[in-house]
């Protein structure tokens, strides 16, 4: 197979070049040949540049059923466009093919975030840095066009700690691999950030939410000039990464509840975010900011809302809204504080499980039609909230909603099913998945964390306390898992090696064969189980170093239950 590139072939491009092939590599295919524009041999493909296009906009034509074009407005525009092409092309037997699929696209929601949460040594914290980086580049190819990560603070000394300085290294890798994929960098931090070693007289006041106990302050000067000295030591740490936006958060963790802080979202959160934009523009002049509201109280948006009536704080950009469960209501009801564009911030990993991602994939296609079929009106896109690759459906949902703008989810489990595992009708298919979401609320609480009170409370509630190991548990069967683990079987005889090998595919089968052995077994973790378990912790990395709340259910995990949560 040939390849003509008729545009300047920059980075993005010949990374995207790197990435189709790696595809094709993976799926037994031949690999692409570029050739020279003097030449005039036949091609497959050719990729070009129209500026006619907007930046991210896309056109594929197909010329006489065997030769395609590629045109994007940019060199992101050509790398969506070739992610449009793979998803929607044939495999079969190692001979790749493109399909007639043609048009022209362009993303209906300009800010398309990737949010990879890197801490409690999950995945994103701990997998080899080549699998993050090819993770990142198939998100790419998904269209997002910005890369978050949060470089928590609180458990290290301060921005000389040698363990800070390693994982701040690592966390720069995955910026600068986001950016060689088009992924404009985003400094995720809390307004009021602090090391282990803030001074006791400069500590904000609990919040009454989840809280670390080093926050800092604003009130006072003093306190306003920490924050300042912790997030500056820290970009120092970072040359070379150009930051576009600073996505600056309001609790879990975060705030502070003193008297003059109070109400925190709009008040002193807005005092630290003022001070903070302040000095990231004298690095960064065109820097914007993302100014989060989760966990807001109606004090918190009300306070934002009058401090913004008149357009004041020209700083604040974007504000993000999202909850657990519903969308928050006040920002629907009385409209977006300062009429701010808005985000939102779907919560794909955590929902009503426990630990997260411990049964494997947890695709919830049904629920997130649902909540983005209710704001898709309201939001200039996201950044849906990744605790590790077993969500990756869902991530995948998202970045074709904020692609193509609406909640259709029809086209984009067509092109799941086809590129990620090779698979043909996918009517069976999002059937399996429809069961699965159905049976997807599980908690598996160790008991080594739990207070004898606690522990009373939860048998009292009919939660069950396992003879198998140290847990008590609870999950709900609303469909019958044996149909679902049926389906997937019959699937897994139709696939080609390389879809039934990868991880995609065997984190789907993995939750269907545990559901169904939980099913069996009244919760009791059986043999069965722990081998699927077994395999779950291979592909996360998960065993000997992952927190308890981030690991799949392996005896290893139950009986070291890493955490660092403290009972109390």
């Amino acid at each position: 197979m040939k390849i003509k590139i008729i545009c300047e072939k920059d980075e993005i491009v010949a990374n995207a070049i790197k990435i189709m092939n790696r595809h094709l590599q993976q799926r037994g295919c031949e690999e692409f040949l570029e050739v020279n524009l003097s030449e005039n041999a036949e091609t497959d493909i050719t990729l070009k540049i129209d500026t006619e296009l907007s930046q991210e906009e896309f056109r594929i034509d197909v010329i006489d059923f065997d030769f395609l074009v590629i045109t994007g407005g940019s060199s992101r525009g050509l790398l969506y466009g070739i992610g449009k092409m793979l998803r929607n092309a044939s495999y079969s037997g190692g001979g790749f093919k493109f399909t007639t699929w043609q048009g022209q696209s362009s993303p209906a929601k300009s800010l398309r975030m990737l949010y990879l949460a890197s801490h409690f040594h999950n995945y994103y914290h701990v997998a080899p840095m080549s699998e993050i980086i090819e993770y990142i580049q198939d998100n790419a190819l998904r269209g997002y066009n910005a890369i978050a990560l949060w470089v928590d603070k609180h458990h290290y000394t301060g921005a000389d700690d040698p363990e800070y300085i390693k994982f701040v290294a690592r966390t720069r890798e995955i910026y600068i691999a986001g950016e060689n994929v088009g992924m404009e960098p985003i400094y995720a931090a809390l307004g009021n950030e602090g090391y282990s070693t803030t001074p006791e007289h400069l500590k904000a006041t609990y919040t009454g939410r989840s809280f670390y106990g080093v926050e800092v302050c604003p009130s006072t000067e003093e306190g306003v000039e920490l924050i300042l000295k912790n997030l500056e030591d820290t970009l120092k740490l970072f040359s070379g990464v150009t930051f576009g936006y600073l996505s600056i958060w309001s609790y879990d963790q975060g705030g502070c509840a003193c008297e003059r802080c109070s109400p925190w979202g709009g008040n002193g959160m807005v005092k630290c975010g003022q001070a903070l934009m302040s000095l990231l523009k004298k690095y960064y002049p065109n820097i914007k900011s993302i100014y989060s509201t989760w966990l807001f109280d109606n004090d918190d948006w009300k306070t934002l809302d009058k401090k913004l009536e008149n357009k004041e704080e020209p700083w604040l950009d974007y504000i993000i809204a999202d909850s657990h469960s519903e969308f928050p209501k006040y920002p629907l009801e009385n409209g977006v504080p300062g009429g701010r564009p808005m985000l939102n911030f779907p919560e794909i990993s955590m929902w009503c499980m426990f630990p997260w991602g411990s049964l494997g994939a947890n695709p919830l296609i049904k629920r997130f039609r649902r909540l983005w079929g209710q704001v898709c009106n309201y939001c200039d896109g996201g950044e849906p909230y990744s605790e590790g690759i077993y969500e990756d459906i869902n991530q995948a949902l998202y970045g074709d909603f904020y692609w193509n703008g609406n909640n259709e989810t029809e086209q984009f489990t067509k092109e799941y099913f086809n590129f990620e595992m090779g698979g043909g009708d996918c009517q069976e298919f999002k059937k399996a998945l429809n069961i699965l979401e159905q049976n997807h609320i599980s908690i598996f609480q160790p008991i080594a964390l739990r207070t004898q009170e606690e522990i009373d409370k939860m048998l009292k509630e009919g939660r069950k306390r396992l003879k198998s190991r140290e847990l008590i548990a609870y999950k709900e069967f609303h469909g019958d898992p044996h149909e679902a683990l049926e389906i997937l079987l019959d699937i897994d005889k139709k696939l080609p090696n390389w879809g039934k090998d990868s991880w995609r595919w065997r984190i789907i089968l993995l939750r269907g064969i545990i559901d169904v052995e939980l099913k069996e077994n009244d919760l009791e973790i059986s043999d069965k189980c722990e081998k699927a378990f077994e395999e779950l912790a291979e592909l996360f990395y998960s065993n000997g170093i992952a927190e308890y709340k981030v690991a799949p259910l392996t005896r290893e995990s139950i009986d070291a239950v890493r955490s660092s949560q403290k009972k109390v």
